[in-house]
């Protein structure tokens, strides 16, 4: 199933809080993480796609499984 990978993907501004991104968690916005002069603004980046590419598939794979 691909909707657990795709969620995972989605929620990872969770991560902010394990890694130096130098934002406060508490007055920084979730958006700013992305931002291309943040340190790790790519991996960001990156996760949004790859849930966008995810989310479809999950239901579509689910469909198979039956």
């Amino acid at each position: 199933m691909l909707i657990a990978p795709g969620a995972l993907r989605y929620t990872a501004w969770v991560l902010e809080l394990l890694l130096a991104t130098g934002l406060g968690p508490v007055q920084a916005c979730v958006g700013e993480l992305p931002a291309a002069h943040q340190p790790f603004g790519g991996l960001f980046r990156a996760t949004e796609p790859a849930a966008g590419l995810l989310a479809p598939a999950g239901p579509a794979t689910a469909r198979r499984a039956m």
